[in-house]
Formats: structure tokens, sequence, C-alpha cells
């Protein structure tokens, strides 16, 4: 879905990047309290439970400007090839 003129392009993993913003907001307080062992432990919990992984790496398509994730070989938006990222 490319965006419209104007429009900010999404990330396409958006909700899960706007999601790990929010828990490092979150362990970055953590780590300024004195919490208790619940809390960490609940912390815990919570991280393992929603395992959001990594960031994904993306770059731009070159034919039509759309986000991809760097490891495609094709753009979703236009189908152009994309040249696999070197090493």
């Amino acid at each position: 879905m490319t965006a419209a003129r104007g429009a900010p392009r999404l990330h396409p993993d958006a909700r899960r990047s706007r999601l790990r913003a929010i828990m490092d907001r979150l362990a970055r307080g953590l780590d300024g309290m004195s919490a208790d062992g619940e809390a960490r432990s609940a912390w815990r919990e919570l991280t393992a439970a929603l395992d959001l992984g990594p960031e994904p790496e993306v770059r731009d398509c070159p034919s039509c400007n759309a986000i991809a994730m760097r490891q495609a070989t094709i753009c979703s938006e236009c189908w152009h090839p994309l040249t696999p990222p070197s090493a």
C-alpha cells in the first residue's frame, strides 16, 4: 500500500515499531525506580509474551519508493525486482 502524496510513509512493521518504542521507555523507567521483584518478574513475562524481536531492516524500492523489507527480492507494491542486498 503506497502512501498518498504528502501522507507519511509507514514502516511495514509500524505497529510493532511503536510498541517497541513504548517498551523501551517503560524499561528505562523501571531501571530508574526501585521496582519490587514481582513488578520486574511481570515485566520479564510481558516482554517474553510479546516476543517483538529486533526492528526489521528496510529499504526503499527504487521504482515506486515504497518501503520494502531489506531481504525482499520483489517490491510488494509495484512488483519491481529488487537487487538482493550485499552482505
